[in-house]
């Protein structure tokens, strides 16, 4: 287990998708991130939780699908 997937399953234990995405985008600017893909892949719900909700607040819920076939 790589250093990076240890800290983005702590930082999915107590952090927001909002959160969890500024931390992915600091890895992937300045950390070496190896293999961003399989990062996104193991922990796209945790960078997407809050997108729903913030769609919504926004006017956008016409972009809400009920379905979600990657996840």
């Amino acid at each position: 287990m790589t250093k990076w997937i240890r800290c983005f399953e702590e930082a999915a234990l107590f952090n927001s998708g909002s959160a969890m995405r500024a931390i992915f985008t600091s890895a992937l600017l300045f950390g070496e991130l190896n293999s961003p893909v399989t990062i996104w892949d193991q922990f796209k719900i945790h960078f997407c939780d809050d997108l729903e909700h913030r769609l919504i607040s926004n006017g956008m819920s016409s972009l809400l699908t009920n379905s979600y076939p990657d996840a």
